[in-house]
């Protein structure tokens, strides 16, 4: 016959490991994904600090940013970078006088032709064009393009075609590398910036 006591140690046993389980089960249900749950809030409140460190460097960053609105809103309202006309019909002989300029500054380029395009409105500036053809050197080319774009008032160069010019053909200066060139400027004129 077994003994009493140890069949009561074996019961008490037993009851300890049901007892540690019952205790790991309820840990996992109710502790551990409280844990885990601030884990994730650790994360998430390193990430709003993190944030909330930008916004506080962009809110510092403010008035600068105010100086340099009020700059650019200045330099629009003087105009700096567009016609001095506000009449479209002016504006766009001036463009054409402009162009003009340029093109007799190169020694190997000349004007075939020139018209003036219908002015057009983009918000809240007016748009002026003129499109041309040009026999000119392939050096002075890049040098008119260059002096077109890169002087005040803004000019853009909208479109440009480039053709070798027909052979046994020079050029104005008796070039033999003419180029036929078709050019597609436009500027614009001062409105009310919307700023």
């Amino acid at each position: 016959m077994a003994h009493p006591e140890a069949s009561t140690s074996r019961g008490h046993a037993i009851a300890w490991l049901l007892l540690g389980g019952v205790a790991a089960g309820l840990f996992s249900l109710f502790v551990q994904p409280h844990l885990l749950r601030h884990q994730d809030l650790d994360v998430l409140h390193a990430q709003l600090r993190t944030t909330d460190a930008r916004y506080r460097a962009a809110i510092a960053g403010r008035p600068t940013l105010e100086a340099m609105r009020a700059e650019i809103t200045e330099t629009l309202r003087n105009g700096v970078g567009y016609l001095e006309s506000r009449d479209r019909g002016l504006a766009s002989a001036e463009l054409a006088a402009r162009f003009a300029e340029s093109v007799a500054r190169a020694e190997g380029c000349a004007i075939m032709t020139q018209r003036v395009l219908p002015a057009t409105l983009h918000e809240p500036h007016a748009r002026v064009a003129i499109s041309a053809r040009l026999q000119c050197d392939a050096a002075e080319l890049g040098a008119v393009l260059y002096q077109i774009e890169g002087s005040r008032p803004y000019v853009f160069v909208d479109k440009l075609t480039v053709l070798r010019g027909p052979a046994g053909r020079s050029g104005p200066r008796g070039s033999p590398s003419t180029l036929d060139v078709s050019v597609e400027i436009s500027a614009f004129l001062p409105g009310d910036p919307a700023v």
